[in-house]
């Protein structure tokens, strides 16, 4: 396999057919990448550039559309920015060019922003807006905290439009933040309001007219009638440079935004389908690619992501696939490992190389993820005494473990040879799961806890077991997950909470949610959950009592996976993904995996894309740190099962 080739100097555009996606970071989005650009963009718009950047001109149209004479409309400086709809209304600072500009934006969804295709990307020269950051409910000049913008989306009419003249009809944008805000979003009208409505247009004029004093510090707001063609709005309005791509509000929704205009006259796009199509492709949980996993037939897949990469795992095989377009990297058939289920953890070296450990029927082998194809860095190591059986492994981000039929192995991360093994006597022989704090390995196997400690490579305590706890309800396999200074236990509809020497804390046995198995993950702060169609969050400080939970819509009785990133859950049952708040206990977006059946969903998140193995088959959805196209409230109810 050839290994994959750099990503070049600047963020190259996107292009999908009637929509371009332009991000704003070179490269693959990783925490780390997407952190440092945040906190670069943040540091570069002091308070100084903030004053001394120019709002962006109304760009050249060829003809505005003119409202009937009289001209009458009423402008207002906005009073209270932090009622709606003005809370959800902000300025944008941005590059562009050799100079920095402002623009007006709105909020459509808590990560997600409106304005007009102008103040991002310019015809006339090819550029496009760079260091983007959203300021909601400016004024006085004093922005209420500030968020950056990751990428951006538009009419690939717009993109592709003459240097000239702007297509009023495909003047809009929507820009995807790198964290979420609390603010309401505005909803939007995705056809044509009704004409003469009354419509108020809200931004952020910055060049002062007769009576008028306007400069860029405050919100103001037009009203006016409304007028239409087929395919753009119109409307008096006095509003000057600065207001691009505020909103047009009818009836509590967005149906137009500030586009072209001359003297007290402003036209806008009149949104439609396409409109809609974009706004969910830059939403989230919208399908972004699917990936056959030719090889392996229909059956369960495990995924993982790596810097740029997601690595799946299914019937003996494992795939790298391009996280970005969902193109194949590779793939390698574990020769002589028979066709059995695999799991799998990553390690970040420190050459910054990222390596995949593969357990595979009662075997460990390495593997670099940029050459999936290519020779094994180490390995199989066959377990001793494990008859060829299902393999967790764990990367600790120190130490290699691997538990098997009721053995646990801690394993050399660079050589791959065995330093140590505990057979775990008098426990049984069932599939084990393993969590860290990095001086002891916990067990969970054949309804017990065990704690191990390590000592160290040359002098291994691994061997003795320092105690062993059994789950007092049911016998079903068991998930711990490791928390300060406590671990946690999930098995037959009941989690349990233990102190590092063994003392039972307290017990929550998820009330009306069945005796399935429980899947657990962390965040560093809450304890998330996922069982028998039901997902939600515990708080350790009071253990016995869900601070949320939620049955999940449309999904059967199944095993329900989680990962936790960047104050979202993803949430995988049944043939369905779904995203949560951390906070919240209803889902923000869904997306029925439809064609690939009601499977178990697993589930792996980078926190920019998630990916989901279902059914021999893994589906990319750009879902991080957004909330996607909301439920329905007739989806949000539907809970039959």
């Amino acid at each position: 396999m050839t290994k994959r080739s750099k990503s070049k100097s600047k963020p190259q555009p996107e292009f999908i057919k009637d929509w371009v996606r332009i991000p704003l970071i070179d490269g693959p989005l990783t925490p780390e990448t997407v952190a440092r650009y945040d906190a670069e963009t943040k540091a570069y718009w002091t308070a100084e550039r903030r004053a001394a950047a120019l709002p962006l001109p109304f760009p050249a149209v060829s003809e505005v559309q003119l409202p009937p004479e009289p001209l009458e409309f009423t402008t207002t400086r906005v009073g209270n920015v932090s009622v709606a709809p003005y809370q959800s209304i902000g300025k944008t600072f941005f590059n562009s060019g050799l100079s920095t500009s402002t623009c007006s934006a709105s909020l459509v969804g808590s990560s997600l922003l409106l304005t007009a295709a102008h103040c991002l990307y310019d015809p006339k020269t090819g550029g496009y807006a760079s260091r983007i950051s959203f300021s909601p409910q400016y004024a006085n000049g004093s922005p209420q905290g500030s968020w950056t913008v990751l990428d951006f989306f538009l009419p690939q009419q717009f993109y592709n439009s003459t240097p000239t003249v702007t297509l009023t009809q495909y003047d809009y944008g929507f820009m995807r933040l790198i964290n979420a805000t609390n603010l309401p979003a505005l909803p939007i009208l995705f056809g044509a309001p009704a004409a003469g409505s009354s419509t108020t247009s809200i931004g952020y004029p910055a060049k002062a007219i007769q009576g008028y004093d306007f400069d860029g510090d405050y919100q103001w707001q037009c009203v006016a009638n409304l007028y239409r063609t087929r395919t753009t709005l119109f409307m008096s309005n006095n509003m000057t440079q600065g207001c691009s791509g505020g909103p047009w509000i009818v009836g509590g929704q967005i149906v137009g935004l500030n586009s072209t205009g001359s003297t007290d006259t402003v036209n806008a796009p009149m949104f439609d389908a396409l409109t809609k199509t974009i706004c969910d492709q830059a939403s989230g949980l919208s399908k972004e690619w699917t990936f056959d996993l030719n090889h392996s037939g229909h059956n369960d897949a495990v995924v993982a992501m790596a810097e740029g990469v997601v690595v799946a795992g299914s019937e003996g095989y494992i795939y790298a696939i391009d996280q970005a377009t969902g193109e194949s990297l590779g793939y390698n058939p574990l020769d002589g490992m028979g066709n059995n289920d695999i799991r799998i953890a990553l390690r970040l070296t420190p050459s910054g190389n990222y390596v995949v450990f593969v357990g595979v029927n009662g075997n460990v082998l390495a593997l670099d993820v940029n050459d999936i194809g290519g020779p094994v860095l180490w390995g199989p190591l066959e377990l001793p005494t494990t008859s060829g059986s299902l393999v967790n492994v764990l990367w600790d981000g120190t130490n290699l473990f691997a538990g098997c039929a009721g053995h646990v192995y801690w394993i050399d991360p660079d050589a791959g040879t065995l330093i140590d093994q505990n057979n775990l006597s008098s426990v049984g022989s069932e599939e084990c799961r393993l969590t860290s704090d990095g001086t002891s390995l916990f067990v969970g196997t054949d309804s017990a806890v065990i704690r191990i400690d390590l000592g160290t490579s040359t002098n291994s305590t691994f061997s003795t077991i320092v105690w062993t706890e059994t789950l007092s309800k049911g016998d079903d396999i068991v998930s711990v997950v490791y928390l300060n200074g406590y671990v946690y236990a999930g098995s037959y509809g009941f989690i349990y909470q233990y102190g590092t020497d063994g003392t039972l804390g307290d017990t929550n046995g998820l009330s009306g949610m069945g005796n399935d198995e429980v899947r657990l993950v962390s965040d560093g702060y809450k304890i998330y959950f996922g069982t028998h169609g039901y997902t939600g969050q515990i708080d350790p400080n009071n253990f016995t009592v869900c601070v949320w939970s939620d049955e999940l819509p449309k999904v059967g009785r199944d095993i329900v996976d989680i990962a936790v990133l960047n104050n979202y859950l993803f949430v995988g049952c049944d043939g369905y993904a779904f995203q949560y708040s951390t906070a919240g206990n209803t889902p923000l977006a869904s997306n029925n995996l439809k064609g690939f059946g009601f499977h178990n969903v697993s589930v792996a998140t980078d926190g920019f894309m998630v990916a989901c193995g279902i059914w021999g088959w893994v589906v990319g959805m750009n879902a991080s740190n957004f909330t996607g196209t909301l439920m329905s409230e007739g989806e949000a109810l539907v809970a039959a099962k």
